[in-house]
């Protein structure tokens, strides 16, 4: 099947999302952006479902390949842009359909929800020779800019309504290439125009995610002098984060670190999903704590799980139930601090342990056969029981 070239075209510039360099394609070529979808796919293309941007996921192995010979850009180069580049950085691999950990969904009309998941920095809209939508901005961990330090806005400034980039041209004659990213799709303001530049995120906070987006870019981080593949990284950190939001289980933790500083949102406003749908002034808090933890891993996290008494079944019951198990580096201080779960051994176990301390001399004490059998208390009614038993032999 021949595939027509497009007139005007151009590559993705860089960290560009997918959604946003086919919007401005298609304004470029004097398109709107689902008439062009029309003309080069078959049925056209979903910007949105299973609350997600079904293009910018790059599942679609064709609507790729066409992009690429209609555009005479490369292939990988076409891939990059999209979430599904992130597979083996920040998880193994990505889904045609439904949430995916990490990526903030967008509106969806088919399920009746608004999701603020494409962010944007004014900056950046400003100073931009050619305005674009970034594919790191749809991330829930990416709340600032890196260049700018102010905060992403998730929102039209003016209406307040969330950034839908493919609605852009809605109600527009004859689009301009400039209208993609520059115009909110509901009002028509100027999203540049957003004055933000005074909300500067902490330099520490800005460091911390500087490293985070560094981490998907090389596939390792170093945590307590430990390097993690990255994948392993944000399967934990996102555990950390989903502990830290769900109060009914972190309620003692998080008032464990309100003592030193941090108070959390508790988000009276109905929303369906984990942290990734959090708007901007929460994801702030968990960066912020999760960069507070782990800037001195493990010691601070057991320090404050210790104090409030918080048992490894808090924090584990939120792992990836049937794909996989807790990453080492989380699991290990879970484990070593945190488990609380009392070891129950047979008798035979008792009375190998009881006979070998005899074997070494001296009396051989409750508490001396409890610790060697790694017990968690000096004192059982079963081991005194065997030891007993083993005394009348």
């Amino acid at each position: 099947m021949s595939v027509r070239l497009l007139p005007v075209r151009f590559p993705p510039l860089p960290d560009e999302l997918l959604s946003s360099w086919f919007v401005r394609l298609a304004h470029a070529n004097g398109e709107k952006s689902h008439s062009l979808s029309f003309k080069m796919f078959d049925g056209g293309l979903n910007f949105v479902q299973g609350g997600d941007q079904n293009l910018d996921r790059g599942h679609d192995a064709d609507v790729l390949r066409i992009l690429a010979l209609a555009t005479r850009t490369a292939k990988e180069r076409v891939a990059a842009s999209t979430l599904g580049a992130y597979s083996g950085y920040l998880w193994d691999e990505i889904s045609a359909r439904g949430v995916r950990r990490w990526v903030m969904p967008v509106l969806s009309r088919s399920s009746g929800r608004t999701g603020y998941g494409l962010q944007a920095c004014a900056e950046c809209l400003r100073s931009d020779e050619m305005p674009y939508f970034r594919r790191s901005w749809r991330l829930a961990f990416h709340i600032a800019c890196p260049f700018h330090g102010c905060l992403l806005m998730d929102h039209c400034f003016a209406c307040e309504a969330p950034l839908v980039i493919h609605r852009g041209d809605v109600g527009i004659f004859t689009p301009e290439p400039e209208s993609s990213a520059r115009w909110c799709s509901y009002c028509r303001a100027d999203l540049a125009d957003a004055m933000i530049s005074s909300h500067k995120l902490d330099a520490d906070l800005l460091e911390f995610q500087i490293l985070l987006l560094s981490t998907l870019r090389r596939g390792w981080i170093n945590v307590g002098g430990r390097v993690i593949n990255s994948v392993l990284f944000f399967e934990g950190l996102r555990m950390l984060w989903a502990f830290l939001d769900a109060p009914r289980w972190s309620a003692s933790f998080r008032r464990g670190m309100q003592r030193r500083g941090f108070s959390f949102i508790e988000g009276q406003e109905k929303r369906y999903g984990g942290a990734d749908v959090r708007r901007t002034e929460g994801r702030h808090k968990l960066l912020a704590a999760s960069g507070w933890l782990l800037d001195d891993w493990p010691n601070r996290f057991v320090e404050v799980a210790s104090e409030a008494r918080v048992s490894s079944n808090h924090v584990l019951h939120f792992s990836l139930h049937g794909q996989g198990s807790t990453p080492f580096w989380l699991w290990k201080p879970i484990h070593d601090f945190l488990d609380r779960s009392m070891y129950v051994p047979s008798d035979e176990e008792i009375t190998n342990a009881f006979l070998y301390l005899v074997r070494l001399g001296g009396r051989v004490r409750q508490r001396d056969v409890c610790c060697l059998l790694n017990m968690r208390t000096n004192h059982s009614f079963r081991v005194a029981a065997v030891m007993k038993s083993c005394h009348l032999l």
